[in-house]
């Protein structure tokens, strides 16, 4: 997956968000949210599909301020601390 390493757009509330550049990962990246739901702001932050970010946060992927998210639809304020731990493409299989 290719990450953009500098501002991406959240969507609606048109606020920017950046990922942080602290030691990348291709496997774990740490976001600063930006305002709005949980997967939106994961997908324009990490250029992965909103339905693919559901599916990391439902398997334990996603965290906030450390924590493992709990739902998708978690609303975000911004400035919040992101952690995504991609799975491999072996590891990212769609549940029928």
């Amino acid at each position: 997956m290719r990450v953009n390493a500098g501002a991406a757009w959240a969507g609606r509330g048109g606020t920017l968000g950046r990922v942080n550049d602290a030691a990348p990962s291709p496997d774990r990246l740490t976001l600063t949210a930006t305002p709005g739901r949980l997967d939106a702001v994961v997908s324009a932050l990490s250029g992965a599909s909103r339905s693919q970010v559901s599916g990391w946060i439902e398997a334990g992927h996603v965290q906030v301020g450390g924590v493992v998210a709990g739902k998708a639809s978690l609303k975000l304020r911004g400035g919040e601390v992101l952690t995504v731990q991609v799975p491999s493409p072996a590891d990212a299989t769609v549940a029928p």
